[in-house]
């Protein structure tokens, strides 16, 4: 996973602000998901006394989520391996902790027999198709019985749709991948989380120049990527389109909360 990390270090920081026309630092765009982490801090019972942001990068969700609520004797982590990352915007009220996800573990968090939940924001796609599901029952076994598990994640209604994206991925050199909505959803029921909702959220509007920044790609590399996607799966608008200086995709987001059973 550090190898994926490496590839996008040029846009941590600041810069990550305004990526993708600031998708990810946008209030508007957050607030579903800030709307369903209020829901399942209100119907966790007992409250959660730690509330952990999974690769959280800037910490930016467990910000947006403090402005809209008050949370009394409640801690809140933010997770992340990128040290630009946790530099930015840094807030007294979130304890920052550098570490990869996959070694996070209960004793971590100092919940001492506490409840906690989970929140993760788009870091899903970054295990691969072969480590999706270790990753989950890691996660899983880090949980007790009935907390809540609340993340958004890049899934798609039709299998074409992902498959494309996961062409587009492969070409790049990234090892990242995009399941259906279905496909994800019994992952995570193999691995011991029910899902209890699934929201939609604001579809993430993929340039060809951003993604050449975020992952290094010369000017071949787009116009090959562009040529063989076009060629196999051909265009669908909102999917994957051709443009005069190369392409652009879409990633569309669901908001699953999960519940450890």
């Amino acid at each position: 996973m550090m190898q994926k990390i490496d590839r996008e270090l040029g846009i941590h920081g600041s810069r990550w602000r305004t990526v993708h026309k600031g998708y990810f630092a946008n209030p508007e765009v957050a607030m579903p998901l800030i709307k369903t982490l209020k829901n399942a801090i209100a119907l966790s019972s007992p409250p959660p006394a730690v509330v952990v942001d999974l690769g959280g990068g800037t910490g930016f969700v467990l910000q947006e989520l403090l402005k809209h609520g008050q949370y009394p004797g409640v801690r809140f982590i933010n997770v992340d391996i990128s040290k630009r990352q946790l530099a930015v915007d840094t807030d007294s009220r979130i304890l920052a902790i550098r570490t990869s996800v996959t070694e996070v573990t209960r004793d971590l968090f100092e919940t001492k027999n506490r409840p906690l939940l989970f929140v993760m924001r788009s870091v899903l796609h970054y295990f691969g198709y072969t480590g999706l599901l270790p990753f989950l029952r890691h996660l899983r076994a880090q949980m007790e019985p009935g907390e809540f598990f609340v993340h958004q994640t890049a899934c798609f209604e039709h299998q074409i749709d992902a498959q494309r994206l996961n062409l587009l991925y492969q070409r790049m050199r990234i090892d990242k991948w995009y399941p259906t909505a279905k496909e994800l959803e019994t992952c995570l029921e193999e691995t011991g989380l029910a899902v209890h909702s699934i929201h939609e959220v604001p579809k993430l509007c993929l340039t060809s120049r951003d993604l050449a920044e975020r992952y290094r790609l010369s000017r071949e590399d787009v116009r090959g990527i562009s040529a063989e996607i076009s060629l196999e799966y051909g265009e669908t608008p909102a999917v994957f389109v051709v443009t005069p200086n190369g392409f652009t995709a879409y990633l569309y987001y669901q908001i699953f909360t999960c519940v450890a059973i």
